[in-house]
């Protein structure tokens, strides 16, 4: 069978009060996460300069690497119990989305999953079938899925 890779963004979108358009539907994420993170082993993060609270949350888990940009700071670090628990269960700040612009998951040195855009974009490293079908089943109807085969 052909490797290859998805690709899933909402379709539909809410306004949050600073103006930045999110998903408006995150039930997917819970699920979604749990089951990238127990195939994962470290993570990378990114966040602006003035998001106070996953500043916070990303450097109690991971180490602040040099600047992409110059408001864009990254961390990473090994993924822990407790972080994988934010994840999933506290992955929201005060206005509703996810806290991080980007959350990159590994496992060892390749990544698995990429959610951009405070979540509202996907992209995978290479899957099985199962586990395209089991994205599939827990998308939201608004957002759309692309499979992308190796060449």
């Amino acid at each position: 069978m052909d490797r290859f890779y998805l690709t899933f963004e909402n379709t539909e979108t809410a306004t949050t009060k600073s103006g930045i358009s999110i998903p408006v539907d995150y039930s997917f994420w819970p699920k979604v996460i749990k089951y990238f993170t127990d195939r994962s082993t470290s993570f990378l993060v990114e966040c602006w300069d003035d998001e106070k609270e996953a500043i916070r949350s990303a450097s109690g888990y991971g180490e602040k690497k040099e600047d992409i940009a110059s408001k864009l700071l990254t961390f990473e670090g090994r993924l822990t119990e407790e972080f994988i628990h934010e994840l999933i269960n506290e992955p929201f700040d005060q206005e509703g989305k996810i806290k991080w612009f980007t959350l990159k998951l590994k496992q060892d040195d390749e990544y698995i999953l990429c959610a951009a855009h405070y979540g509202s974009e996907f992209i995978t490293g290479y899957l099985r079938a199962d586990d395209k079908i089991f994205i599939e089943e827990n998308l939201p109807k608004d957002f759309s899925l692309e499979v992308i085969y190796e060449e």
